[in-house]
């Protein structure tokens, strides 16, 4: 009788989301060879976890949560959307973010070992691949503010503010989701992106023969609206449209810290 290692099983479990007893008679039969093994598996159509790891995920939800400073959020993806609003999958993304936040995880390989086998066996359960994509925290601290919000599972931000103030926080997350800014600041955007968006429109304005003062004026309006619509501080405030978001944050005293955003499948 060959003896089994049961470090042999639980690795064979991982790679193809196998069950206990069909991986431990695909390990007999092929005398505790994990490659024969999963060809084993494969042919009693018994390996669905390893047949789907190569498929597509662009369908999925976004989870975050805030506790004891710690802010998080992640993006798990399934291949379709019927999946991603199973119970099954969903009770699995809520676990994830307990155990995030509950252990403070920084690093999405951490996440991605610890899961690993219950992934696998979700994806047998779904027959969909799915994967445990992306991972971001904020920490806060004294005087630290981290609001969060989420819409319909497919949109989603942290913020930090440097002042006590949880309403305006959730509002902020709202409006960085709804205009979904990439820096906070002007001086943050780098010189190379805002140069080559300078020689773009200069390109085009010299293409129609305008006079240089009109070429100018052309080029500074379309840096500006560039600019509007990839720095928060100078985009209009969800809340209170006829006010930039850096008056709000001027009339409150406040500075944001950071910021995170994640859209699915992006």
């Amino acid at each position: 009788m060959i003896k089994i290692n049961s470090n042999l099983i639980k690795e064979l479990r991982s790679l193809t989301g196998a069950g206990f007893l069909n991986c431990k008679r695909a390990l007999i039969a092929t005398s505790n060879n994990i490659e024969k093994s999963i060809d084993y598996l494969r042919k009693n159509d018994q390996c669905n976890a390893y047949n789907r790891r190569n498929n597509i995920t662009k369908k999925g939800v976004i989870f975050t949560g805030i506790n004891d400073n710690f802010a998080a959020i992640v993006e798990i993806n399934s291949e379709t959307d019927f999946v991603s609003r199973n119970v099954f999958f969903l009770d699995f993304a809520n676990k994830i973010i307990s155990f995030v936040l509950k252990k403070k995880i920084t690093e999405l390989s951490t996440l991605i070992d610890v899961f690993n086998d219950e992934r696998n066996i979700l994806i047998s359960k779904l027959g969909e691949n799915i994967n445990i994509r992306k991972l971001s925290t904020l920490n806060g601290g004294v005087d630290i503010t981290l609001g969060s919000y989420v819409h319909n599972m497919y949109l989603g931000c942290l913020v930090s503010l440097d002042k006590i103030d949880k309403e305006f926080s959730k509002h902020m997350a709202m409006h960085i989701v709804a205009y979904r800014p990439k820096y906070i600041y002007i001086k943050d955007i780098p010189v190379k992106l805002l140069d080559c968006e300078r020689s773009v429109y200069l390109a085009l304005a010299a293409k129609s023969c305008k006079s240089n003062k009109i070429l100018k004026k052309y080029v500074d309006d379309k840096i500006k609206k560039f600019i509007e619509n990839i720095v928060l501080t100078e985009q209009n405030f969800l809340l209170s449209s006829k006010k930039k978001v850096k008056n709000i944050l001027l009339e409150k005293g406040i500075k944001i810290i950071d910021f995170v955003c994640f859209k699915v499948g992006e």
